[in-house]
C-alpha cells in the first residue's frame, strides 16, 4: 500500500461516527484530563467512507472524541483516509494492537515521570504511580554482584520465564542439539550475545 500525503482538518464532532466494531474500551476521564492540560496534540483518523458507504467513521481516536465532546469542544483535528472495509478494520486493530504490544524501559520511565513529579497533570500518571515505580525498582535492583547474591546451585531459586517466540525461532530451538531445554536456550542466547 502506498501512502498519501496526510492533511489535518478540523471536523465537527457531530459529523463523526464511531466504527461499529471498535473493541477498545478507553479511559475517557484520563483522556479528558490530558486534553484539558495539553490540548489535542495529534489528529484522530477518520475514514471518508466512499468505499464503505459509512462516511466519517472513526478508525483511531474514538475515546478522544468522547472526551472532547465531554469538554464541550465542537471540533477535533482529523486525518482523513479513504479505505475499504478490510483496510478500515486493519487500521482499527493495528492502532490498538501496536499500542498494546509496546513495552517500557521501567527505569527510564520512572526517571522521566520523576523529572516532572511536581506537575503530572495530564500525563495519566499520579504521585502514587511514581511511588510504586520507584519502590518496585528499588526492590528489584540487586545490591552487589548478582553472582554473589544468587545461589546458582539451588535451582528452586531460579526464576521461571515464559515467552512467546516466532515459529522460525522455535524450529531453530527444537533443532538444537542438547539434552534439555535449558541447554538449548543457553545455546540460543550465546548466539544472540
Amino acid at each position: 500500500m502506498t501512502s498519501a500525503v496526510l492533511e489535518t482538518l478540523k471536523v465537527p464532532i457531530t459529523a463523526l461516527h464511531p466504527h461499529p466494531s471498535n473493541p477498545r474500551q478507553g479511559n475517557v476521564q484520563m483522556i479528558r484530563e490530558s486534553l484539558e492540560e495539553l490540548g489535542q496534540y495529534r489528529p484522530i483518523v477518520v475514514n471518508r467512507g466512499s468505499k464503505t458507504g459509512r462516511p466519517n467513521e472513526i478508525l483511531a481516536g474514538h475515546h478522544l472524541v468522547l472526551a472532547a465532546a465531554d469538554l464541550g469542544w465542537s471540533t477535533v483535528d482529523v486525518v482523513v483516509v479513504d479505505v475499504s472495509d478490510l483496510a478500515a478494520t486493519k487500521i482499527l486493530l493495528a492502532d490498538n494492537r501496536t499500542s498494546d504490544m509496546a513495552t517500557y524501559d521501567d527505569r527510564l520511565l520512572a526517571e522521566v515521570v520523576a523529572s516532572i513529579r511536581e506537575d503530572l497533570v495530564g500525563t495519566g500518571y499520579t504521585d502514587e504511580d511514581l511511588a510504586a515505580m520507584e519502590k518496585l525498582l528499588e526492590e528489584y535492583t540487586p545490591h552487589g554482584d548478582p553472582d554473589d547474591i544468587i545461589d546458582k546451585s539451588d535451582e528452586s531459586m531460579w526464576p521461571e520465564v515464559r515467552c512467546r517466540i516466532a515459529p522460525p525461532l522455535y524450529e531453530q530451538f527444537q533443532s538444537l542439539p542438547g539434552g534439555d531445554d535449558a541447554e538449548k536456550l543457553a545455546s540460543l542466547l550465546e548466539d544472540v550475545a
